[in-house]
């Protein structure tokens, strides 16, 4: 059975939306000391627990007309002198004409969108409040598989729920759902809601499942790894939007032979736009890219997931064989367009 990818927001929606988009310190709270749950001074699970799930949020949204309602989740990130910053997705609250945002203690607020990015599936909601408890980001650099983690959010509306459980590895081979997987169990109203780790750190933003009913938890999901919300969440706050990074080719995944329907795949370069740091840097029609950072890709999502992963103007090398030749190529990756321009001209 061909299982579909949905997004796990939307208990009040209806049919899921399809998940079509993703792909990485931010204030004084950022995180940056290594989660030791076990050490000296360590908190109880609940009592972690009991502190991040007040700053844990439930997100109704108004998308059209009145009687299109959804609900989802979110997580209340910086608290400022008379207003606060709630993170959450972009399926959730970035095409909103109303947004209520809820606390645990049931206070609505009415919401409005700083920003979001469909590509990454995060947006940012400022809501007019003070005195609201925030969460601290940590990082997902460092966790491995079987890191214990737990999410909270609003499953099928039921609010506040916390399940738990391990990272399952991560998602190197598909662009269009987020790098990190988890086996915490999410449902249709968990997206924009935070995964933990045992400190009470985020570690990602919840954000799709796979499946085809609505109630549909295969036994892992898919979050946004925090080290993409940090960067992307100050493009949104700065300027309303994210910044991508762009190599500028068309690629295409192909068996290294097609006799063999087991062979190992590859990356071939298809076309190169102009204008682009693919095109600077010398690339052309039928190269084959092997490596990427040293590291081995062979597929075009490896290789669009690791570009999706930088920023603009950093660069990358590339372990290309041209024919017979095998040569290295710097390319300093330039910037995506803003998503008018890409619906005129597709694009890695």
């Amino acid at each position: 059975m061909l299982l579909k990818l949905k997004l796990s927001a939307g208990a009040c929606m209806g049919a899921a939306l399809l998940l079509t988009a993703l792909t990485e310190p931010l204030h004084a709270q950022s995180a940056a000391a290594v989660c030791n749950p076990t050490g000296s001074g360590a908190r109880s699970l609940s009592d972690v627990i009991a502190v991040v799930d007040k700053a844990t949020v439930m997100i109704k949204v108004m998308v059209g007309d009145k009687k299109s309602t959804a609900t989802g989740s979110g997580v209340i990130f910086d608290q400022k002198a008379d207003y606060a910053l709630v993170l959450t997705n972009d399926h959730v609250a970035g095409k909103a004409t109303r947004i209520v945002v809820i606390t645990i203690d049931g206070t609505r607020y009415d919401g409005t969108l700083v920003g979001s990015d469909e590509k990454i599936d995060l947006a940012v909601v400022k809501i007019k409040a003070t005195g609201l408890p925030v969460v601290a980001l940590g990082s997902s650099a460092g966790l491995r598989p079987g890191d214990p983690v737990f999410a909270i959010g609003n499953p099928l509306g039921f609010p506040n729920i916390i399940t738990h459980g391990i990272i399952d590895g991560a998602n190197s081979r598909m662009p269009e759902v987020p790098a990190l997987m988890t086996d915490a169990g999410l449902n249709h109203g968990n997206s924009g809601g935070a995964l933990f780790n045992y400190c009470g750190q985020v570690v990602g933003i919840n954000t799709a499942i796979m499946g085809d009913g609505p109630i549909e938890f295969p036994g892992f999901s898919f979050a946004i790894p925090v080290d993409t919300v940090k960067r992307a969440a100050l493009d949104i706050i700065d300027s309303g939007k994210v910044r991508h990074a762009r190599l500028g080719v068309q690629m295409a995944t192909e068996s290294s032979n097609k006799k063999d329907p087991l062979a190992e795949t590859k990356v071939v370069v298809k076309s190169i736009f102009p204008d682009t740091a693919a095109f600077k840097a010398g690339l052309k029609p039928g190269d084959v890219v092997t490596a990427v950072d040293r590291k081995h890709v062979s597929s075009s999502g490896e290789l669009k997931m690791i570009v999706d992963a930088k920023v603009p103007g950093e660069t990358i090398t590339l372990d290309i064989m041209r024919g017979t030749s095998q040569m290295e190529i710097a390319v300093k990756l330039s910037e995506l367009p803003d998503s008018k321009a890409q619906k005129k001209q597709k694009k890695q």
